[in-house]
């Protein structure tokens, strides 16, 4: 992507994500943006003047494949001395119709067995991605590697025009580091 021109390297190693690449994009003079689909009522607020819709990553050689992040978290602190009303706060946001309102709201997926798209008009030619088994989730806490540590690290060095087999060579050497530190914990 970076020799065919469609990234700018040296702006996207200053790009705060999420931030100034939605400002880019908005001044409509980036070609497409990676982001989430969350991001749509952000980029709607910066009014650009077109329009835009959000698809799965055209990645695979027959097709594309959407990457889902599982990354709204409710917990409770078992030693707030409001446990009691905090609970029945998660039990408030974790009701149907209101859950729907947070997933619309925010351009997102739902997590209900109904199989209901957020009515974003953005985001609508993610829908049959939800279903057709082209969908892999993009960051997992039972994973043992840091995904986001090590996609951020070796982008960055593929901006900086790092040779491609050496950033993957580094990549390939910093997980076997990572399987051999977790099958020594394994051992103990």
């Amino acid at each position: 992507m970076i020799q065919r021109g469609y990234v700018d390297a040296d702006e996207a190693l200053k790009t705060e994500k999420t931030k100034d690449d939605l400002i880019l994009f908005a001044k409509g003079e980036q070609p497409f943006m990676l982001t989430g689909a969350w991001a749509a009522p952000r980029l709607r607020d910066l009014q650009p003047k077109f329009t835009f819709s959000i698809h799965p990553y055209p990645i695979l050689e027959d097709g594309c494949a959407m990457v889902i992040n599982i990354d709204t978290r409710i917990s409770v602190n078992a030693n707030s001395p409001h446990v009691k009303e905090a609970k029945q706060f998660v039990e408030y946001l974790t009701q149907k119709d209101v859950l729907w309102k947070f997933v619309n709201s925010q351009s997102s997926f739902s997590p209900l067995k109904d199989e209901q798209m957020a009515q974003d008009i953005a985001i609508q030619p993610m829908e049959p991605y939800l279903t057709n088994g082209r969908s892999v989730i993009g960051a997992d806490d039972n994973l043992i590697y840091p995904i986001w540590n090590l996609t951020r690290e070796s982008t960055q060095k593929l901006l900086k025009k790092e040779d491609r087999a050496s950033v993957l060579a580094d990549l390939q050497k910093q997980l076997a580091q990572i399987r051999k530190e977790n099958s020594h914990e394994d051992d103990n």
